[in-house]
């Protein structure tokens, strides 16, 4: 997903998708898979704990898409989900339905 923008000088400007972007800078096809598959379990948290349903959907560059736009036009949202991701993070190894050492791994990636 390529979008072309005008600049403030009437020049067009192309525009990479925040998705194409990720995969730009990760260059193993591994570490892909394990950075989406770690998204994906964020976005299904907002889906189904947080009830965030325009993120419901099935292709990944249009979920990151989504995610960057609401993200960066309210700061307050991410730092909001952000928080209550960990939380309920936090909460899983309290009811030991995750261990502490599984969590730590997961934010240190």
């Amino acid at each position: 997903m390529i979008s072309i923008d005008e600049t403030d000088n009437g020049n067009e400007q192309a525009r990479i998708s925040p998705y194409q972007m990720f995969l730009t800078y990760i260059r193993s096809p591994k570490t892909v898979k394990e950075y989406s598959d770690k998204f994906d379990k964020f976005l299904d948290f907002l889906i189904n704990i947080l009830g965030e349903t325009e993120f419901k959907t099935n292709d990944t560059e249009t979920k990151y898409y989504l995610f960057y736009t609401k993200a960066k036009n309210n700061m307050n949202w991410l730092n909001s989900v952000l928080h209550k991701y960990i939380k309920f993070q936090k909460n899983r190894i309290k009811e030991e339905n995750l261990g502490g050492e599984t969590l730590q791994i997961v934010f240190k990636q």
